[in-house]
């Protein structure tokens, strides 16, 4: 096909593929109904496991994207925490009642995790963002 033709294949039908067994496409993960913490050490033990010392060696910017891994593990592991503080405690439930939730956050964690969009704007990177998140007023 010369270089002038190419137009001529875009909208041209391609095929299809079968999946013959899903199983080979998916993984074990975490269970939904796991505690934060254990959330938590099982993807920093998965983190770390891939962060060998031969493997950061040979790449060098696997280092740098493992501890952003390990920094937004951290993040999740607050905001799942205090998520389910909100689902169980009568005074956070008060508090978080006063807080407006960004429909697109309502969207992106359902029904059964709405309350983890009350910290869709917090960093719970630092120290500030996690003091001022637990705090219940």
């Amino acid at each position: 096909m010369s270089n002038t033709e190419w137009y001529n294949s875009i909208n041209q039908v391609t095929g299809t593929q079968k999946v013959e067994d899903i199983a080979n496409y998916m993984a074990e993960g975490m269970n939904s109904l796991t505690s934060p913490i254990d959330s938590y050490y099982f993807t920093l033990r998965e983190l770390l496991r891939i962060g060998s010392r031969d493997l950061l060696d040979q790449n060098k910017a696997l280092g740098p994207l493992l501890l952003v891994g390990i920094i937004s593990a951290t993040e999740n592991y607050f905001r799942d925490m205090l998520a389910n503080i909100i689902r169980i405690c009568p005074s956070a439930q008060e508090c978080a009642s006063k807080q407006s939730i960004n429909l697109g956050s309502v969207v992106w964690h359902g029904a059964i995790n709405v309350e983890r969009g009350a910290f869709e704007n917090t960093s719970f990177a630092g120290i500030d963002g996690i003091t001022a998140a637990c705090k219940f007023h």
